[in-house]
């Protein structure tokens, strides 16, 4: 990780992804958020999102949050459901429809190198990314994501 990443909540990343994927860029969500009104996220994701934490987060500590969205982040704990929901904002992968729903750990989670590279530089470090195959025709590797302390990656 750089030492330039912020680190956030995963519900701020997840906030923070949320924003992009309805189509706002970077300079736009950095401005529309440290502007201090949740309006212009009212669209993304009503009734199950709420952006007033990011707003919080963009006003609290503005350089922290310009460093997140331009330079990246880590995320400072992970839940295995947020994690997934996450990956689904994120990467477009969902549960069940890519890889399975299963309780402390996900498998099968096919993803581009890149995608890749940046889901293990986003998350806590609590967490084991692990590579379980790899098609470098296609470019995409299918990753094993667990906690260390489970004993869920050695199955």
């Amino acid at each position: 990780m750089s030492p330039n990443r912020a680190k956030v909540s995963q519900n701020t990343a997840i906030l923070i992804e949320a924003a992009r994927t309805s189509g706002m860029s970077d300079d736009e969500l950095i401005r529309l958020a440290s502007a201090g009104s949740p309006e212009p996220f009212a669209s993304i994701a009503p009734g199950e999102l709420e952006f007033g934490n990011l707003i919080d987060y963009a006003a609290t500590q503005p350089e922290s949050f310009e460093r997140a969205v331009r330079e990246g982040y880590q995320i400072t704990f992970n839940t295995i459901n947020g994690m997934k929901y996450y990956i689904g904002i994120r990467f477009g992968r969902m549960r069940e429809r890519d890889y399975p729903n299963l309780p402390d750990r996900i498998e099968g989670l096919m993803l581009s190198l890149s995608d890749a590279s940046r889901l293990r530089e986003s998350l806590s470090p609590f967490w084991t990314v692990e590579e379980t195959g790899r098609d470098d025709a296609q470019g995409t590797v299918t990753l094993r994501i667990y906690l260390p302390a489970t004993g869920s990656g050695a199955e």
